[in-house]
């Protein structure tokens, strides 16, 4: 189950699915502007989307024109799915929102960068297979916004460290970059 989702579906026009990154990001009032709301959970993965669909139907049949998606981290990390299984996953879910036939605007987010150069290299090569599938899907009203390259210093090959709290979360001042990294994509 999610931990966090707001009681009435009714009134928003975004939603953002994700995982402790949406959870911590204050998505009502960062982006309160596009009548945002989010679905997450600390520690979110794709199963556990896949096992909620039903909350998603809920906003998917009132009046939503954009879905956002950040998840992955712990498909890879601490569910140890293969990238090919994660974006498998990933495409059940756009399978799903896809099948309701309503004319909005899904952008995925590429995975952020973390702190240990070795899992930068697997995020790197997940976010390279993501790209490479949405070419090939070829689906319509689909974006990838690459928030990793934002976020991630070449020369250390981890995360720019003022953006970031700990190993892997988002501070006040990278939320604020995130929502400018979002409009620049929209």
């Amino acid at each position: 189950m999610f931990l966090t989702s707001p009681i009435n579906c009714d009134n928003y026009k975004s939603l953002f699915i994700g995982d402790s990154n949406i959870n911590f990001a204050n998505i009502e009032n960062i982006f309160e502007d596009i009548n945002a709301t989010h679905i997450s959970k600390f520690g979110g993965d794709t199963q556990m989307v896949l096992g909620n669909l039903k909350k998603i139907d809920e906003f998917i049949h009132k009046d939503l024109e954009k879905i956002f998606l950040l998840i992955g981290t712990n498909d890879l990390f601490v569910m140890n799915l293969s990238e090919k299984e994660l974006v498998g996953n990933l495409f059940k879910i756009l399978d799903h929102i896809k099948n309701h036939k309503k004319n909005f605007d899904i952008y995925i987010y590429t995975l952020l960068p973390r702190y240990e150069k070795s899992e930068n290299t697997l995020i790197i090569s997940y976010n390279k297979l993501l790209k490479r599938h949405m070419k090939y899907w070829g689906l319509n009203n689909i974006y990838i916004i690459d928030t990793f390259n934002y976020f991630f210093d070449e020369e250390s090959g981890s995360y720019i460290d003022k953006y970031c709290m700990d190993t892997i979360h988002l501070n006040k001042q990278g939320y604020e970059y995130f929502k400018k990294i979002t409009y620049e994509n929209l």
